[in-house]
């Protein structure tokens, strides 16, 4: 019995000293080759984490101690894989995303790595064009430029719509007019939303919003204007 009772404690012993196998996280870290893949690994960290609760901002605050628009836009550099963070920076950043000690101290031996000086020239690796790191960058505020013309461009056409409609029917209804606002600003909100969420900045959202009031009031002047010309 004592017998059966020691290979059970030595076979239980055994399987805790086993390792578990390394994150999938862990292993694409130990893959990796080239500095500009290094964003990669901490976006893929960041949807683990949650995107929606890890915003650059978020992400600045977490590695810098701050989370101005230039911290920010600076973590959007590293997660593009245009700017090779500090090694304390990067620490702090993947250990508050929930990188277990093992990714921690993976994420520190692939930036040592792919750091590191070289004797011979380095034989070219896979990895995104500056081109496409500065389009990937650009893309977002793009989307949210488009989304503040649509919703200039609404406002303004709402605009026209009323003005024709009150030369058409002075008694026009209130209910009507109160359709158009609310139309309005279910666009604007909408727009809003988008451009917060693509940007992470409220500037747009701050920018849409002012804009869809004076596109309107616009519209509305606009058939008296070209009327008078």
């Amino acid at each position: 019995m004592d017998n059966a009772n020691n290979v059970d404690n030595s076979s239980t012993s055994k399987d805790a000293d086993e390792k578990a196998p390394p994150s999938e996280l862990a292993q694409a870290l130990s893959r990796m080759s080239h500095e500009g893949q290094l964003g990669g690994q901490i976006r893929a960290l960041r949807r683990r984490a949650g995107e929606r609760r890890w915003s650059y901002p978020s992400m600045a605050r977490a590695a810098t101690g701050r989370a101005s628009h230039r911290h920010a836009a600076l973590v959007r550099c590293w997660t593009g894989g245009l700017v090779m963070p500090e090694w304390e920076n990067l620490k702090r950043l993947v250990k508050a995303m929930g990188a277990t000690q093992e990714e921690v101290e993976a994420f520190r031996a692939a930036r040592e790595r792919v750091t590191a000086p070289r004797l011979t020239p380095p034989r070219p690796a896979p990895g995104p064009s500056p081109a496409k790191n500065v389009a990937w960058l650009l893309l977002p505020h793009l989307v949210a430029l488009l989304a503040f013309a649509l919703d200039l461009g609404f406002g303004t056409l709402t605009g026209i719509t009323f003005s024709v409609a009150f030369d058409n029917d002075p008694d026009l209804s209130t209910w009507k007019l109160l359709l158009g606002i609310l139309a309005n600003l279910g666009v604007a909100s909408t727009a809003m939303a988008l451009a917060a969420r693509l940007t992470d900045s409220t500037a747009w959202a701050v920018i849409i919003f002012i804009g869809w009031l004076p596109a309107l009031l616009l519209g509305l002047s606009l058939p008296d204007i070209t009327a008078g010309i």
